[in-house]
């Protein structure tokens, strides 16, 4: 799970300071990695690497989308409110929401540090031994979301 504390100015030009939380579960990326060409840190790199701005801008966007959530009154995370819809589609309204879009396409470094923040520890620790294995020259893919324990 990701905390990111977020700094921005309100519609009434009020500047607000709150913390937002971000977070997939191993299910929830594995259906996500599929989505993508060869998985998603394949994706991920080729589209920072080719410089390509609009295919950046939609994966943080889906990177973001997926994983906001707030914790609910039982200290749960949740992604969905009390009304049955995303909780995302108002955070997209807030001008937090910009910000947090602008810091992680303003620099090729930010966006793989967000996606590893909002993996599972289990899942942080194998995408930091695939980092090793791509610094060492092999290209291997982000891991796949293992079977619940007692499976």
């Amino acid at each position: 799970m990701l905390k990111k504390t977020i700094t921005y100015k309100g519609f009434d030009g009020e500047e607000r300071t709150r913390d937002f939380y971000f977070h997939m579960n191993q299910v929830e990326f594995a259906k996500l990695n599929g989505e993508f060409p060869g998985g998603l840190q394949k994706y991920s790199q080729q589209v920072i690497e080719d410089k390509d701005e609009d295919a950046v801008l939609r994966l943080v966007d889906t990177l973001v989308s997926r994983s906001y959530g707030k914790f609910d009154d039982d200290d749960e995370f949740t992604k969905i409110g009390r009304d049955g819809r995303p909780l995302f589609e108002k955070f997209v309204n807030l001008d937090a929401y910009d910000q947090l879009i602008i810091e992680l396409i303003s620099d090729e470094n930010n966006l793989p540090a967000f996606l590893k923040g909002i993996l599972p520890v289990d899942l942080q620790k194998k995408m930091e031994e695939a980092e090793k294995e791509m610094a060492q020259g092999k290209l291997t893919p982000l891991p796949k979301a293992t079977e619940p324990a007692g499976n």
